[in-house]
């Protein structure tokens, strides 16, 4: 399947997520353009801590999730990927409720891309931001042609 085609079938809801996006609640893309995606997280008041607050590890696993959806609008149908490196920032509290969240492409070169993650509160206020690297491969250089990561 090309990357355009997933990445529309995921903001259709036709797509079966893999398994770690049900257990670890990530919210699924709402759209996306080239260079970009975003959704809104709507937080269920179950992964807020006893003091009120979104615990800062399901932030990082959206990060690395949304790192990847962005990603995806700028490969090659041959291209694959996997996360390298990424890192996060805290600015104020999340809770229970909506989170917007949107992963843009800073640059792309023809072996990583590196995206930028914002995460705001219903109120505009930007909550979390992250940067990550992502290392894209060509399927055919792959060893064995065999994706060094498969879509999401």
């Amino acid at each position: 399947m090309r990357w355009t085609e997933l990445l529309d079938r995921i903001v259709a809801r036709r797509s079966e997520p893999p398994p770690h996006v049900g257990v670890l609640r990530i919210p699924l893309i709402d759209g996306w353009e080239s260079g970009r995606v975003w959704s809104t997280w709507n937080v269920d008041a179950e992964l807020v801590q006893p003091h009120g607050s979104l615990f800062g590890g399901y932030i990082a696993a959206v990060t690395d999730e949304m790192l990847g959806m962005a990603t995806m609008t700028v490969l090659a149908d041959d291209e694959t990927f996997t996360t390298s490196e990424s890192s996060l920032h805290f600015f104020r509290p999340a809770s229970a409720g909506n989170l917007s969240v949107e992963a843009s492409v800073l640059s792309r070169s023809r072996s990583s891309a590196h995206i930028e993650v914002a995460f705001a509160n219903a109120e505009g206020d930007l909550v979390a931001k992250a940067r990550g690297t992502q290392i894209v491969r060509s399927q055919r250089d792959s060893e064995g042609g065999t994706p060094t990561q498969t879509a999401r």
